[in-house]
């Protein structure tokens, strides 16, 4: 399928495998279909009369300059679900996506992942298991899988970066909407260290209906799910019932019963949804997969702020008005460099405002 054609589809977020199927057998081919449209003539191949009300609508506000001009802005790439690109894991699921604009580069080697999530206010114990784990299944091999929310899903993302491994996002906005915007940072990282996706037009806000939608994703993707911790209903848990659904494994970490966030990856436990794990070793031994030794990292400062930053930096704690003094930066400059340069794991924030190098 040409691109103008994936692209217009992609806008309307209307085909599922099935229909593709109605319309081909229909149409011949889905350019013909889209060219052809009326409703009586979908009515006649078979898309029920609900589904149509929606397409009719969405047809309405549909702008090809507009779309085309949003699709080059963005940066990303359109797959379609019978490209040989699209990841293999995501056809293989019941409710599969029929596009997903991606940014970054699938490697073979994400074949072997998993999916770390939890709540968007974790505690600090969550945060030192993501902190704890993350790493040594970076070291194993794994590619770490979340949705780029805040707490649990960030710090999964960040950790996997900063450890030198690959990590992949799916958004529940459009992949040229950056949510939450803070993100920002993290998102470029993601992209430069793995792939971001998202199967919504472009455009698309961060509607309550798209992140439930995009966790099926993120478990269909990995090989299975490791809940640090989230309650009873939150996306987490979602997430580790869509895994079940899917034949995906199931982890938990179990936490304090008179914690409200642990309690969805308790009741996992205690419903037998989920295997305990207390450490990385856990997990791997369910693949077998033996401890590697971490891989020597190597460090690249990737244009000339970073440098100056970098040479202004000391391996003792530096306020950050010194760094603006040494460098002659603007505090802009400084500020989103500080960023990247942390996320990439090169330099530790030491509160403060103060920040030092890390080697």
């Amino acid at each position: 399928m040409d691109l103008n054609t994936r692209l217009l589809w992609a806008s309307v977020d209307f085909l599922t495998i099935d229909r593709i199927q109605i319309l081909k057998t229909a149409f011949g081919d889905l350019r013909t279909a889209w060219e052809q449209f009326s409703p009586e003539s979908f009515l006649n191949a078979g898309i029920s009369a609900r589904s149509l009300e929606s397409l009719v609508k969405k047809r309405k506000n549909v702008s090809f300059e507009n779309i085309q001009k949003s699709y080059e802005k963005s940066g990303a790439q359109l797959l379609f679900c019978e490209d040989e690109i699209f990841p293999r894991a995501l056809q293989e699921i019941s409710d599969a996506p029929v596009f997903l604009f991606a940014k970054g580069n699938l490697l073979p080697s994400d074949g072997l992942s998993l999916a770390v999530v939890g709540t968007r206010k974790p505690s600090s114990s969550g945060i030192q298991v993501v902190q704890d784990f993350v790493p040594e299944l970076v070291q194993a091999g794994f590619t770490i899988v979340s949705g780029m929310a805040s707490g649990i899903d960030a710090e999964a993302h960040k950790i996997a970066i900063q450890s030198g491994g690959r990590t992949i996002a799916f958004w529940g906005t459009g992949i040229d909407v950056i949510y939450p915007s803070v993100h920002r940072a993290l998102a470029e990282s993601i992209e430069a260290h793995g792939v971001l996706f998202s199967e919504f037009p472009l455009g698309s806000g961060p509607e309550s209906f798209h992140f439930p939608r995009r966790n099926r994703l993120i478990s269909g993707f990995a090989q299975g799910v490791l809940v640090v911790e989230g309650n009873e209903k939150s996306g987490s848990i979602i997430t580790a019932h869509e895994a079940l659904s899917q034949g995906k494994d199931v982890f938990a970490v179990p936490g304090n019963i008179r914690i409200k966030t642990t309690e969805g990856p308790n009741r996992l436990i205690q419903k037998g949804e989920a295997k305990l794990v207390m450490t990385p070793s856990d997990i791997l031994e369910e693949y077998q997969i033996s401890q590697k030794t971490a891989p020597v990292q190597h460090f690249v400062l990737e244009n000339t702020v970073e440098k100056k930053i970098w040479e202004a930096l000391q391996n003792e704690a530096t306020p950050f008005d010194e760094i603006l003094k040494r460098t002659g930066l603007s505090p802009a400059e400084i500020s989103s460099s500080l960023m990247m340069l942390t996320l990439r794991g090169g330099v530790q924030d030491e509160g403060n405002s103060c920040f030092r190098r890390v080697f």
